[in-house]
């Protein structure tokens, strides 16, 4: 049975990246009729900065660690456990100010744990959550649109990360569309949150 993760990021209700989340989700449920959906509202998710505390208590082996420092990372737990048992992501992305939302900033400084998403090697960082799809619904204004995010460390297999933009201009304009260079296994075309899940994926 398939699992899709689905997550949003945007402050407001309304905003496009949600709808067209919803809209991936109904299209999928449709393919996948004993399918589960996992959805998150990262807006919603009590989600904290990390502070000296959450970074001890990550670098402490988990057979070491003391009651306290479980505390502290059961809610990224959790977050990377549902990342563990999807088999696919969509993402709602919208972008403020030229970058992501900092609900998802927050989310991803979650779930980007070494040992636990990624690895350190003689190449670099190694992506942990292999095989899945990843589907970045991003919408974004005519200023904020084809600014560079590379930054951060691969917890996915980036050749699996489809980012769909929706490109909204002056008043009065319609969106435009762009779904990259193909549905599925394409490469990061105006690549996104994943530089961070690069995901951290190439956000």
């Amino acid at each position: 049975m398939s699992t899709l993760l689905h997550l949003d990021s945007s402050p407001l209700e309304t905003a496009i990246s949600r709808e067209l989340g919803r809209e991936f989700v109904k299209t999928w449920k449709a393919g996948h009729n004993n399918g589960t959906v996992i959805y998150r509202d990262l807006v919603l998710t009590p989600l904290k900065p990390l502070d000296a505390t959450w970074i001890g208590a990550a670098y402490t082996p988990a057979e070491s660690r003391t009651t306290e420092q479980d505390s502290v990372l059961a809610l990224s737990g959790t977050l990377i456990s549902e990342l563990e048992r999807a088999d696919e992501y969509v993402i709602g992305v919208a972008m403020h100010n030229f970058t992501i939302p900092s609900a998802l900033k927050l989310w991803i400084d979650q779930i980007a744990r070494s040992g636990e998403t990624f690895s350190y090697g003689a190449e670099g960082p190694k992506g942990l959550l292999t095989g899945k799809n990843v589907q970045l619904c991003r919408a974004v204004s005519s200023n904020d649109y084809g600014i560079p995010w590379s930054h951060g460390c691969d917890v996915c297999d980036r050749e699996r990360i489809c980012p769909v933009d929706v490109w909204r201009g002056r008043p009065g304009e319609l969106p435009e569309a762009d779904a990259g260079e193909g549905s599925r296994g394409c490469g990061v075309r105006n690549s996104l949150m994943l530089g961070m899940i690069r995901i951290a994926m190439q956000f």
